[in-house]
């Protein structure tokens, strides 16, 4: 102990804290090396602080008594040091400092410990006392650790997100973005300012005169094209038709060139100037150069810039390519690598959504949100327990508002990971070449509501260039979207809706019930294009409705076109659902995890197209009789799929939070637009998308609305039009407990006849031998050797005598045999760690390296005090753990000798990894006798 007398009565509150028996401010530390000038290497000593007051005597003692007492000095020079520190900030009752403040030191006694294994006598696995439960899912117990279920490796380390807080993760690259933002119209003058894309002669013309500001990102995953751009550009009241036609594609851009003729124009690699009104934003843009160099062969010297586009992970989503930064905050000494002690451990580069942790939990109010190509595959090796205010994020998105007098139908929204996107709505038709063009100016005798002299109409109620323009809404991408259900694509895919009526008029004669009909009441079209229906999964998607002002026209036709199908769920081949087979339990290695289907977009129609015609009858469409008001209109995109999540736990899953891969809904007319932009008929609804959770238990809390499945909504449109809703998702939960459905069936939504037997199936988890799906492991415990010791030297190898090793159990067909995993020559000579090698599958392999069936890894630390919990020690507590003395996890444990560590471990702790996919696994049984040399001092 070390006892401390003060010659006066102190602020006790100065000496200790007595809730934890811990000084705020005296230290008690230990220098290894005994060089009080090089206190960088200094570790606390763990403790606790007692106090007594002598009201008599009136002075204050206080003994520290060190958690199993002092270390041994070393066996080598210089000796360890004890360095107590009393700073001024100890007071007495009046605020006086201590007098004699600082630093007090004494070598402590040397003590010769002999070698010893860790842990003591081996691990035999007879028992749980050194299984880290959270971490391991493989069968440790009964004299043998043997291969689980599955869980995963585990190699990312822990995922814990705390409270309040919010995550995302993206499940395939991002690619580079294009925002271009048109600051005001280009004046004619301007026409000669360019913007070269690859270099190729594609040149954006910009000349549309009194248009409001816009700013359009252009992401390549949209499809989009500059022609596509322009023209949604277009679409402002008062824009100018007679814009270049474009068809150059954004997607794979590399490089851009941006050029301008104006002397000193500002380029560089985010913002380039490029002409006075027009400011292109690069985002993921990497210049080659800050320098701007003349470009002196075209027109001049003109000034340039160039570069490449990125693409790549998005930072802000939590996956990084960034140096330095990790994934989603992970501490990088926790990932399993192949790397040695010192090297640089990179970031994690995802890309195929598959993310293995050794330990996840989401806590209360946190929210994990995940968008991307592919399915979000969560596996935890150990334990994964969700909070019951926790949220996954996985829906599909849905669209807002459309004003139906765009030239472009609305984009569908893009769906949850590894879902289908909705369909575009369909475009207002093309009418270069027409006399519907032709409306300009009206006299007296034409003019739409009457006037005097002649009126300017607005560009929209007329026809106009939509060169390449598509009528009809879109349908929806299929469940799974571009990778399709079990690699078919367009199943279950939400119909667009069709243009109505189905053959438009090309010039401004053709009033008949072929191309036009209309009212009496006005002599104008009532007829909207058909809805968007919803997307199909598990169950058929909702038909779209389209309900017009009036049921028919003067010639008798209908103004709203029969309801549009749904999606059919029977296209997706699903099995009866009282006998669930692959495609029900969404089987990832047969391509069945997958999202849900995109809703249809909206057609096209001319409600408010007008005729010269007499009010009245047939009077509206008699012989000569011409349309003067031209109103054509785009459609509403649908709704995207709701993703595709899979659950994996080694252990238990416990699933009281929510998991919700809803779909989006469809798009809505924007009613608060002009009149004429009130006609879009709206988008369907994508479908619910996939949960499958699998684990030995699988605890789901018993409330509703934990599994969410549920498909979106379709859009509203006019006159109670109405996209069709999204068929219901499905649900898969397979566990080793006897989990029935009707169990289930209370946390999942929506509910249905049965226990939801329609998309809801439950199962026993069963063995899989591919991908992430192959891997089991186990963690331990913190391990430390007993007695006054300061570190551990760790054993290199030996002839003969391994620094580590542990027993295999092996059995090729005549029966078990048990050899030395690492100092035998069972494999023809070569021990089972040589003739397999030592491999994990961390991202980096490079055929014909492949991970090995077993994968053992050793991580060291420096504890501070006595280890109440070996099973639960939190290694960034600085009151348990010595600050920076984790290591990574290491091949051998000799590499903990290095002299890169400025603090060497007193305690060790290993993992052990299964991997069933490897060829020769069919042969372990099992490993046990684990133990590593160490010798204390």
């Amino acid at each position: 102990t070390v006892t401390f007398v003060f010659n006066d009565l102190m602020n006790v509150g100065t000496l200790v804290q007595p809730s934890t028996g811990l000084s705020p401010f005296i230290s008690v530390k230990v220098d290894p090396d005994g060089d009080l000038s090089t206190p960088g290497d200094q570790v606390p000593v763990g403790g606790s602080y007692q106090f007594t007051i002598n009201q008599s005597t009136l002075t204050t003692s206080l003994v520290f008594t060190p958690a199993g007492g002092f270390p041994s000095a070393g066996t080598g020079n210089p000796k360890r040091k004890i360095v107590v520190d009393v700073p001024t900030s100890v007071k007495d009752l009046s605020g006086n400092a201590v007098l004699n403040a600082g630093r007090r030191t004494f070598v402590p006694e040397v003590v010769v410990f002999a070698p010893v294994t860790l842990p003591s006598g081996g691990e035999q696995f007879t028992n749980q006392s050194n299984t880290d439960t959270l971490r391991t899912g493989a069968e440790w117990g009964g004299g043998r650790l043997v291969a689980g279920i599955g869980g995963g490796s585990g190699r990312l380390g822990d995922l814990v997100i705390s409270d309040n807080q919010s995550r995302s993760f993206q499940t395939s690259a991002v690619p580079s973005e294009l925002r271009v933002r048109f600051l005001r119209n280009v004046r004619g003058a301007d026409q000669a300012r360019l913007m070269f894309a690859n270099n190729a002669l594609n040149i954006l013309y910009k000349v549309p005169a009194n248009a409001t500001a816009l700013e359009i990102p252009i992401r390549t995953f949209l499809l989009d094209t500059l022609k596509e751009t322009i023209n949604f550009f277009r679409s402002n009241p008062g824009a100018n038709p007679a814009l270049a036609q474009l068809s150059f594609e954004l997607e794979g851009i590399d490089t851009i060139v941006c050029r301008s003729t104006v002397p000193g124009s500002a380029l560089n690699g985010t913002r380039a100037a490029v002409f006075p009104d027009f400011v292109l934003t690069l985002v993921g843009f990497n210049p080659v150069s800050t320098v701007n160099p003349l470009d002196t062969n075209w027109g001049g010297s003109v000034p340039y810039v160039t570069g490449t586009f990125g693409g790549g992970l998005d930072n802000g989503l939590g996956l990084s390519t960034t140096a330095g930064a990790l994934l989603n905050n992970l501490d990088p000494r926790l990932f399993l690598t192949n790397l040695p002690l010192g090297a640089a451990i990179p970031d994690p580069v995802i890309t195929d959504g598959v993310l293995e942790f050794s330990f996840v939990e989401l806590r209360s109010n946190s929210s994990l949100t995940v968008r991307g190509d592919n399915p979000f595959r969560l596996f935890s090796r150990g334990l994964l327990s969700m909070a019951d205010t926790a949220v996954l994020d996985a829906r599909g998105s849905g669209v807002a508002g459309h004003p139906s007098e765009s030239p472009i139908g609305q984009y569908g929204a893009v769906g949850g990971p590894g879902a289908g996107r909705g369909g575009q709505g369909a475009d207002r038709p093309d009418n270069t070449g027409s006399t519907l063009l032709n409306l300009a100016n009206c006299t007296v005798a034409n003019c739409p509501g009457g006037g005097t002299g002649t009126v300017q109409l607005p560009i929209v109620n007329a026809g106009l260039l939509n060169v390449g323009a598509v009528t009809d809404g879109r349908a929806g991408q299929g469940v799974g979207g571009a990778a399709g259900f079990g690699g078919v694509t367009d199943l279950g895919d939400g119909t667009g809706g069709s243009r109505w009526p189905l053959s438009f008029p090309t010039n401004a004669a053709q009033v008949d019930y072929q191309n036009l009909d209309v009212i009496a009441a006005d002599c104008t079209s009532q007829q909207l294009g058909a809805a968007g229906a919803g997307g199909a999964f598990a169950t058929d998607g909702g038909a779209g409705v389209t309900v017009s002002g009036s049921a028919t026209g003067v010639l008798g036709s209908n103004n709203a076109p029969a309801n549009t199908a749904g999606g059919a769920f029977s296209e997706l081949g699903l099995e009866p659902a009282a006998t669930p087979g692959v495609r029900r339990a969404l089987t990832p290695s047969l391509g069945f995890l997958r999202g849900g289907s995109g809703g249809g977009g909206g057609g096209s129609g001319l409600f408010g197209t007008h005729t010269t015609g007499a009010i009245g009858g047939v009077s509206c469409v008699a012989v000569g009789t011409t349309i003067d008001r031209y109103r054509s209109h785009s459609g509403a995109g649908g709704g995207g799929g709701g993703g595709a999540v899979q659950i994996v736990a080694g252990r238990i899953a416990s699933i009281d939070g929510r998991i919700d891969v809803t779909g989006g809904d469809g798009g809505d007319v924007l009613s608060t637009n002009v009149l004429y932009g009130q006609h879009a008929t709206p988008g369907g609804g994508g479908s619910g998308g996939a949960i499958l959770v699998q684990s030995k238990t699988v605890d789901l809390a018993p409330i509703q609305n934990r599994l969410i499945v549920v498909g979106g909504s379709g859009g509203t449109g006019p006159f109670a039009s109405a996209g069709g809703l999204g068929g219901t998702g499905l649900v898969r939960i397979e566990d080793n407990t006897g989990l029935d459905r009707p169990t289930a069936a209370v946390s999942v939504a929506p509910t249905g006849p049965n226990n939801s037997i329609d998309w809801l199936s439950v199962g026993n988890w069963n063995v899989s031998g591919t991908g992430p799906d192959a891997h089991s492991g186990a963690q331990s415990c913190w391990i430390r050797a007993t007695g006054n010791f300061f570190n551990l030297t760790f054993e290199s190898d030996t002839v003969g005598t391994p620094g580590w090793d542990m027993d295999v159990i092996l059995d090729f067909g005549a029966g078990e045999v048990t050899t030395s995993y690492r100092n035998s020559t069972i494999f023809a000579g070569q021990s089972p760690q040589q003739f397999w090698g030592s491999l994990i599958d961390d991202g980096t392999l490079v055929p014909p390296q492949v991970s090995a069936p077993i994968i053992v890894r050793f991580q060291g630390a420096k504890a501070v005090a006595a280890l109440s919990d070996p099973c639960n020690v939190d290694v960034n507590d600085v009151n348990s753990v010595a600050q920076n003395s984790l290591t990574p996890w290491v091949q051998h444990p000799d590499e903990f000798n290095s002299n890169q560590l400025a603090i060497k471990p007193d305690m060790i702790r290993f993992q052990v990894v299964f991997d069933r996919a490897h060829p020769d696994f069919g042969f372990v049984r099992g490993v046990t006798n684990l133990a590593v040399r160490v010798v204390p001092d």
